[in-house]
């Protein structure tokens, strides 16, 4: 039986992940398989290590000041950036961003140096491009938490030199853990575990008075990469069900296997993406033990992922 793990992005939230890992951990769930993307990718890099401790110890340390500093010089950028040409995008991105991730990276070259564990996948995006990549070096992890115009874009070696977070295309890294899986011979009894940072519920109300463009901007990323997380999740959740029933159609293909479906989710909102603080660390790991508890079946997905249409 193999086991692989899914982590989602959510910036600050990832604590929630560590508090999930430290419970199964205690109840002898362990991993053959770690993916990410995004803050996902930075938890999984130190988890596939086998850095727990070093992970918690982060996260219960983590401020605003220790993962990113703030460019001062934004502001003029940020009226070149609006104001140019489409083809100019990516050379603008890379003269400017919002926050400069140079304390993220330190931390990370020293915890997650290369070389990376051959069982460890993270997902970036190729801004130029636009393709997804799969990778786990520690310029690729980077990437995949280098959120565009917040962070700077990283030069991954080999596939470009703008690249970006990889929740722009999958903000649960389902497809990574799946490729993994399918190198390895099937088994009944494979698990696939996803761990969450967002709410199944939706997203609660937030006032917006057009006037706080960050917030604005802020408040668009987390609509955008809701949506994505929830039809990952119900993408994994009916291709299981197909295959159950006998893989009906195109899921009838060796580029699918059904595997059990677990889901660790917060209750609630966490906070704020960008907002690192020890104390609220500490209460989302707290959160996460507990939803480590009562993990939901890839079959109750449907049922608790709440829609997001509004009434007219």
């Amino acid at each position: 039986m193999t086991r692989a793990l899914a982590l989602s992005g959510g910036g600050a939230k990832g604590a929630f992940q560590v508090g999930a890992l430290r419970a199964l951990a205690a109840r002898g769930i362990s991993f053959d398989l770690f993916t990410g993307v995004s803050v996902g990718a930075l938890n999984a890099a130190l988890a596939a290590r086998g850095k727990l401790d070093d992970l918690e110890a982060f996260w219960k340390t983590a401020t605003n000041d220790t993962v990113y500093r703030r460019d001062t010089s934004v502001l003029p950028w940020l009226v070149r950036l609006f104001s140019a040409e489409a083809a100019d995008l990516v050379s603008a991105a890379r003269r400017g961003y919002i926050y400069d991730s140079a304390p993220l990276r330190a931390a990370l070259e020293a915890k997650a140096g290369d070389p990376p564990p051959r069982n460890l996948r993270v997902g970036f995006v190729n801004l130029e491009s636009g393709l997804f990549h799969r990778g786990a070096t520690a310029a690729a992890v980077l990437a995949s938490a280098s959120m565009p115009l917040y962070f700077p874009v990283v030069d991954v070696p080999g596939v470009g030199r703008a690249c970006v977070d990889g929740g722009l295309r999958h903000v649960t890294p389902l497809s990574l853990a799946f490729d993994l899986l399918k190198k390895r011979p099937a088994d009944p009894s494979d698990e696939l575990w996803a761990i969450v940072c967002t709410p199944l519920k939706r997203l609660a109300p937030v006032p917006i008075d057009g006037r706080n463009a960050l917030k604005t901007l802020t408040r668009t990323v987390d609509l955008i990469t809701d949506q994505i997380f929830r039809e990952d999740l119900l993408y994994a959740a009916d291709i299981n069900a197909a295959l159950a029933a006998g893989g009906a159609g195109p899921f009838r293909s060796p580029k699918y296997r059904r595997v059990s479906l677990k889901v660790i989710a917060p209750q609630d909102d966490l906070g704020g993406t960008l907002s690192f603080d020890p104390r609220a660390a500490a209460r989302a790991m707290e959160l996460g033990a507990a939803a480590a508890a009562r993990p939901l079946d890839g079959t109750e997905l449907r049922s608790a992922i709440d829609p997001m249409d509004g009434e007219a």
